[in-house]
């Protein structure tokens, strides 16, 4: 590589603050309202969810600097097709263009309807009901233990967000929890907040836990009654279920919380801790994957690839892998090709926990052709061992990691704001979370 390459590519990744990813969720939707044609702005994953420590990415899509091409600008007229490549000896795939994601073939059934998801994460208004108006018909009926598949939150006209479940299996299946008014939460240095997480939905897909400051709300969705349980940490910014489905774990920047549901008691937790079993945490030694117990306290860590300088989002394991989404360090994008003359620095990595035979999906970003945010792409569940639902800008994906293939599940909430970037009154959240 000649001096002058590696001079520009030193440049276009040069270190920046750490990103408010629900501020980009924001971004990207004020984005989406500005194009004429149909493209994917991106969901960015919620605040309390980043573990990332120091970003390497590039500064701006729009001060990007380039390079000349070695591999093709994906088209966006072609179907899309999985191109190996190699990455530091990791297997990666350039994943679709936006147009490409749109026109992918649909999951098969038996996944759907594991899934339970519908075709759009973007009821009209008049498909939603009042679940307090309904709930009393529905154990008459004997339909109240339809299971939650999704939940969203929408903005009322108060400026409070309610949330908004999905039950597949009722006729009338978009319910909003009418009785819990929720804020978002600004933290000191501006960052804001949603109350829903990524692990919103119990295993057994009957509650939905919601964070406040000071508190964990608990949404029984048999009964559309709601409780409250009190955490000492007014910064409290996440909460999520554990895999098993008995605890919660809550915490802010600093602190971790154990809740216990059944008997209401918090414990705070002595070191880290995080709701699933693995995630990816950076330091100054590098990238380590810490392992957890099924009550969320960490349990032992070791070194990883060094393929990610930062992650966002969850971090979701299956009897086989982890995935995660991050950024690329500055080596993985020298080693990576270039499309269209534009460095990848964003993608999702899964691996086995020894870290053994790791595979990457990465976002082919050349503006204006792409148009991927920051953020974009990321896991949100496992449906099988080695199938990945992932969430690709706008689409909702199943990549099958042993085939390489993808499969269209889902559009997700497109998050509608006003010209100043403020959220329309009864529009939804770009942030959601579907069942385990």
């Amino acid at each position: 590589m000649s001096p002058d390459l590696k001079a520009l590519l030193d440049e276009a990744a040069a270190p920046i603050a750490e990103r408010d990813f629900v501020t980009d969720a924001w971004e990207g939707a004020r984005a989406r309202r500005r194009r004429t044609r149909f493209v994917t702005a991106g969901v960015a994953a919620a605040a309390a969810a980043v573990v990332a420590a120091v970003v390497v990415i590039p500064r701006g899509v729009d001060d990007r600097r380039t390079l000349p091409a070695t591999t093709p600008t994906p088209s966006a007229s072609a179907p899309w097709q999985a191109e190996p490549v190699d990455v530091l000896g990791v297997d990666a795939v350039f994943g679709p263009t936006p147009e490409q994601a749109a026109a992918l073939p649909r999951v098969d059934a038996r996944t759907a309807k594991t899934l339970g998801l519908p075709e759009s994460l973007n009821p009209d208004a008049r498909d939603i009901r009042p679940l307090s108006k309904d709930q009393q018909a529905l154990a008459a009926s004997g339909d109240n233990l339809a299971p939650v598949s999704a939940v969203l939150l929408r903005f009322g006209t108060d400026g409070a967000m309610y949330p908004v479940l999905y039950r597949p299996s009722l006729s009338r299946p978009w319910h909003e929890v009418d009785t819990v008014r929720l804020a978002s939460v600004t933290s000191p240095e501006g960052s804001v907040t949603i109350a829903l997480g990524e692990r919103a939905i119990s295993p057994d897909r009957r509650s939905v836990a919601l964070v406040q400051p000071d508190r964990v709300i608990i949404i029984d969705a048999v009964t559309a009654t709601s409780r409250t349980i009190e955490v000492p940490d007014a910064a409290l910014r996440s909460v999520g279920w554990t895999d098993d489905g008995r605890y919660l774990v809550a915490g802010s920047e600093t602190t971790q919380w154990r809740v216990d549901p059944s008997t209401g008691r918090v414990t705070r937790f002595d070191g880290s801790a995080y709701a699933g079993r693995y995630r990816l945490s950076f330091g100054g030694g590098g990238a380590t994957l810490a392992s957890h117990a099924a009550d969320g306290a960490q349990t032992d860590s070791r070194p990883a690839p060094p393929i990610f300088s930062g992650a966002f989002g969850e971090t979701w394991s299956s009897g086989r892998f982890f995935a995660t989404a991050g950024w690329l360090t500055e080596k993985a994008q020298l080693a990576a090709p270039t499309v269209g003359g534009t460095v990848p620095y964003q993608g999702v990595l899964v691996a086995d926990a020894p870290l053994l035979d790791p595979r990457m999906l990465l976002v082919p970003d050349n503006p204006p052709d792409t148009e991927f945010s920051k953020g974009c792409c990321r896991p949100l569940r496992w449906v099988a061992d080695d199938r990945l639902v992932l969430l690709w800008g706008d689409e909702i994906l199943v990549w099958d990691v042993g085939r390489n293939e993808l499969s269209r599940v889902s559009v997700g909430p497109r998050g509608d704001v006003t010209a100043d970037g403020s959220p329309v009154p009864g529009s939804l959240s770009p942030i959601f979370a579907v069942a385990p």
